[in-house]
């Protein structure tokens, strides 16, 4: 892993579901891959029922009041239609609440398939999708409001890597280009700090008018000195990412014409809808591993306790990409924990992981998911699922390795080494025998700085920052949900354990990569916790668990208190970046000082205050929508008849992610 400046140094749904029916008096039928799917007498925890009244029974007077908050049973099993004819029959849907046996004879949460889900719930989860989204939206623009222009980590040299891509330079060998004279005049003209380590802010300096702004083309454009003086070190990453936003660049109308500033926050915009997405994923791997019900509803509000997202949406990263792939991957994970290992989803996690080998290195981590996910499957199915699936992972894999094996052929390294000139000055001075590690200095630093670039990486590096009390508190609910669910997910307990192990280990290789690095620089580099953003499913997820289970038959409103502590995290975050950014050093940002700060942002925004002023009331908008929605979400259920049966019968695995 190549350290940077910014990173903390200087530097098929399975068709085998529509099964034959038992034939009298034979034994019970089995599917395509011999797997066993009659009744069965063991049962697996379950989410609350989800078709439960929102006040719910109180199931804290039961001897195991923790596990049953979470997980119902029936204490029947599931019966299969004896039928007084030799002739194929359809078994009934199991009732709401029922657990339903899947392809391997272990049973799967009713909720799971929406043909199950009792419509007001599904309407009511698709309304908790929506709010999380809207909040989530809003939550980004402001960080994208905010944000001068190339302030954050190594932003300057992913968008000259964008113009190289709009210009059709998208495939790179390490140090291949230096940076572009556009960027370096786009560098030298609008940003008038870093403000690294308590710099001064953009209220200490006077805006150009907007009149004078130039364009890219007018600072040199995509002209590159043949001089290795500044040499772009993003050619060590793949092009997927770049070749994506050069794509949105060239079908910008004259983006290389219109003032830098404004190019750079259309391309950050882009990067906003690229991340929206991800309420709707969070939602879609918990229903797909526990069912549709309040634990699923409350995961997609999980995405807003994380400061880090939308400021790092608010920008130009590779990273972004990342996150997105890394969440999806995650989510048709979980399909196959629960029992689809057929064709096509296994299609899509091999696409899936494609993409991310060709986005980052960081995200190859988070990928061992995979085998994880479908080496617990065949474990509790005893057997490995049928070959044509295998096929398509291994090609999927070899995919995924082909950028890699290019560069251990041509440069004899996984990830070469792409600094040229700006080695120095990344990596810090080479450590000599009279100065040896400060190990007490590098473990404080990795206690301090881990978990509060986790939560919330809100400058280069700090401040701003959240603060310290938040962050214990976040880090220690985030740990102790996630053995809750481990000990009390009966049946899933392996499941639970291994999808927090993923990100856990993405932050234990970053600790490792910077002890490595201390032990050959003086430099304290590469801290930064987004390197575990590709996984946050399975860091956060236990946490819905944990709200669900306190909140108790007042469950309903889980998805409202994670929103709710959301908005405070984020919205924080926000808040003491505004402070940072645009009031002079030693202001608190009091109400009194609140027009003075936007009337110092407005200065340097790219377009008229107008336009501030209306994305201002879209951002509200959104805001005030998704507190409507998530409140109206968290309504209780009405009444209304049991779901009806598939037209080919229940299907124990999601149809699709998106379903």
């Amino acid at each position: 892993m190549q350290h940077s400046p910014g990173d903390g140094g200087p530097a098929s749904r399975d068709e085998s579901s529509t099964a034959g029916q038992p034939d009298p008096g034979g034994p019970l039928p089995t599917d395509p891959q011999g797997a066993r799917s009659g009744p069965d007498t063991d049962s697996l925890p379950r989410v609350a029922d989800a078709t439960a009244p929102a006040g719910g029974t109180d199931l804290t007077a039961t001897g195991s009041a923790a596990t049953d908050l979470i997980t119902t049973g029936s204490a029947e099993p599931a019966t299969v239609p004896t039928p007084t004819v030799p002739a194929p029959t359809i078994p009934a849907p199991a009732p709401a609440g029922t657990a339903v046996s899947s392809p391997d004879g272990r049973p799967v949460p009713s909720g799971s398939h929406p043909a199950s889900t009792p419509p007001a719930l599904r309407r009511r989860a698709r309304l908790a999708v929506t709010a999380a989204t809207l909040l989530f939206a809003a939550l980004c623009l402001g960080y994208l409001v905010n944000t001068p222009p190339l302030v954050s980590p190594d932003e300057l040299y992913h968008f000259d890597r964008v113009i190289a891509a709009e210009h059709g330079q998208i495939v790179l060998d390490p140090t291949e280009i230096n940076v572009s004279k556009g960027a370096r005049g786009v560098e030298g003209r609008l940003v008038v700090s870093l403000m690294r380590r308590s710099g001064p802010s953009w209220a200490q300096f006077t805006p150009l008018m907007r009149d004078q702004r130039p364009s890219l083309d007018a600072l040199g454009g995509n002209s590159r000195s043949p001089k290795r003086d500044v040499s772009n070190y993003m050619t060590q990453h793949p092009p997927l990412y770049y070749a994506l936003m050069g794509a949105v660049a060239w079908a910008l109308p004259g983006a290389d014409r219109m003032a830098a500033d404004k190019l750079i926050f259309l391309l950050r915009l882009f990067n906003v809808l690229l991340l929206l997405p991800l309420p709707l994923l969070f939602h879609r791997a918990a229903r797909n591993l526990l069912g549709e019900g309040p634990v699923a509803m409350t995961a997609a509000f999980l995405p807003l306790l994380v400061a880090g997202l939308a400021r790092s949406a608010a920008t130009i990263n590779n990273d972004n990409l990342a996150f997105l792939l890394g969440a999806a991957v995650f989510a048709l994970s979980m399909r196959v924990l629960r029992g689809d290992t057929g064709v096509r989803t296994a299609a899509w996690i091999a696409v899936l992981c494609v993409a991310a080998s060709l986005t980052k290195s960081t995200v190859l981590m988070v990928l061992v998911v995979v085998p994880i996910a479908y080496g617990i499957r065949a474990l509790r199915a005893r057997r490995l699922p049928r070959w044509p699936t295998l096929a398509v992972l291994v090609a999927g894999a070899a995919g995924a390795a082909v950028w890699w094996v290019r560069n251990l052929v041509l440069f004899h390294a996984v990830q070469p080494n792409a600094w040229g000139s700006q080695f120095a000055r990344a990596q810090g001075s080479p450590r000599t025998p009279d100065n040896p590690p400060d190990w007490d200095r590098f473990w404080s630093t990795v206690r301090f700085a881990l978990p509060s670039r986790l939560w919330g990486a809100l400058g280069i590096l700090e401040p701003p920052r959240l603060p310290t009390p938040m962050v214990v508190t976040l880090t220690t609910v985030t740990v102790l949900a996630a053995l809750f669910a481990v000990a009390t997910q009966r049946g899933l307990r392996w499941e639970f354990a291994a999808l927090f192990a993923v990100p856990l280990a993405s932050l234990v290789m970053v600790v490792w990569q910077s002890y490595r690095h201390y032990l050959a620089y003086v430099a304290i580099a590469a801290i930064q916790g987004r390197y575990a953003y590709p996984a946050l499913i399975g860091l956060l997820l236990p946490i819905a668990v944990l709200v669900v289970a306190l909140l108790g038959r007042f469950r309903r409103w889980a998805p409202a208190l994670v929103a709710a502590a959301g908005l405070l995290v984020t919205g924080w975050g926000l808040y003491a970046s505004v402070e940072y950014t645009w009031l002079v050093r030693g202001r608190a940002l009091v109400p009194s000082d609140w027009g003075t700060a936007l009337r110092n942002l407005a200065g340097f925004f790219p377009w008229a205050p107008w336009v501030l002023g209306g994305i201002g009331v879209v951002t509200a908008a959104l805001a005030v929508a998704g507190v409507v929605a998530t409140v109206l979400s968290c309504r209780r259920l009405p009444p209304g008849p049991p779901p009806a049966a598939p037209a080919d019968g229940f299907r124990p695995v999601p149809a699709a992610v998106g379903a």
